[in-house]
């Protein structure tokens, strides 16, 4: 039946899901908004396996009319940005595997991760890459589980040569990366099933090499990803596709939850990963904390200089995250002191199981090692600049 759009206007805090993982104790992370069923992991003794493959819009008998999906618009920092409305009953054969996982949680490792609903992460990158008015013209944008994929829209419609939205499910693709693709940008489903198209929807598991193929051998000059470090496992697969698809001066942005409780992953976790790379270096460039759940942070990741470029990269790093200088700064606060290398023996072990055992304790406590601490300014905005 056609569909047609809301006027409900949302703010992030009230449309967007944040990890809530119910496995019985207290160490909760704040509500999950409208999310149905349980945030603890699907149980499931053989998974099926996630096909990696190009997606497009199904094609629409000529006498049909391509109808815009209901939505939700949500105010993200300065931007109102329209979010598909989804419902797995009603858009689902609800006798697929996906359904079935669906009525109980947002979580199967491998099998589905979340991309269904709106993270606050991705409202934290969107915000920071309007904010830094960071500069997408001409450049080539992988936005890394994409889930809604608000941040590669943001590129699209700053100038993005291309941009390749990938997710682990190729349904998360059709039923929310795709409306909102048509309901925030001028691209048209038929754009979209075009070869030549400058958007590409790409499904698969990190760690399959078809994925890779899919990719074409192309190097990235920006990756985007957001809250894809919640589990422990999942976090040395992303760093070696970074390693295999950032450009030479790439850039990449990852924001995550400093602590994922209950499930193991960290920003923590994915700044020791980077820093047994070879290639890669990796640091954080802002906190963000609205008072309402854990502390979250972006990290910004670029591939190590050669020796004798070592002082010049470096120099160029502490410019900013678009190679203009200050444009990390933020306005003048209250000064606080923000720790942002605090390492928690528990977000840094790596479980057997293929899901992160529950972090216990408290998110600042660094079992003793010592503490990075760095006296930056509150960013009235939530945020707060790691310098």
């Amino acid at each position: 039946p056609p569909l047609t759009g809301t006027n409900h206007v949302f703010g992030v805090s009230e449309r967007v899901s944040r990890f809530n993982f119910d496995q019985g104790s207290g160490d909760s992370d704040g509500e999950n908004c409208g999310a149905s069923g349980s945030m603890a992991p699907a149980a499931s003794a053989t998974p099926p396996r996630v096909k990696s493959e190009r997606v497009t819009p199904p094609a629409i008998p000529s006498k049909d009319v391509e109808t815009k999906p209901r939505y939700d618009v949500m105010k993200i920092g300065s931007r109102s940005m329209k979010v598909a409305m989804f419902d797995h009953r009603k858009e689902l054969d609800q006798k697929s595997a996906l359904a079935k996982i669906l009525e109980k949680s947002d979580l199967q490792p491998e099998v589905y991760e979340g991309g269904f609903k709106v993270w606050e992460c991705a409202c934290d990158l969107v915000t920071y890459l309007e904010g830094q008015k960071y500069e997408f013209s001409s450049k080539n944008i992988l936005d890394f589980g994409c889930g809604h994929g608000l941040p590669g829209i943001l590129a699209l419609n700053q100038g993005a040569r291309l941009v390749c939205f990938q997710d682990l499910n190729a349904e998360v693709l059709r039923h929310v990366t795709i409306p909102n693709i048509l309901l925030n940008t001028e691209t048209t489903a038929d754009d979209l099933r075009k070869s030549d198209a400058n958007t590409w929807l790409i499904a698969g598991n990190w760690a399959d090499p078809e994925l890779m193929k899919l990719m074409g051998g192309r190097k990235w000059d920006c990756i985007l990803t957001s809250d894809t470090l919640y589990s422990l496992d999942s976090i040395p697969h992303l760093v070696r596709c970074i390693e295999k698809l950032l450009s030479p001066k790439g850039e990449c942005f990852v924001a995550a939850k400093r602590y994922y409780f209950g499930i193991g992953g960290s920003t923590a976790a994915l700044i020791d990963e980077i820093s047994e790379s070879t290639e890669l270096q990796g640091e954080v460039i802002r906190v963000f904390d609205d008072g309402k759940s854990n502390l979250r942070e972006l990290i910004r990741v670029v591939r190590k200089p050669p020796t004798s470029e070592a002082k010049a990269g470096q120099d160029e790093s502490n410019d900013g995250c678009a190679g203009k200088k200050g444009s990390n700064e933020v306005a003048p606060g209250i000064p606080t002191t923000v720790d942002t290398r605090s390492r928690n023996a528990n977000a840094r072990k790596r479980p057997s199981s293929s899901v992160a055992t529950a972090i216990s304790g408290d998110a600042n406590d660094d079992q003793g090692e010592a503490k990075k601490r760095l006296t930056t300014p509150v960013d009235p905005g939530g945020g707060t600049t790691a310098s």
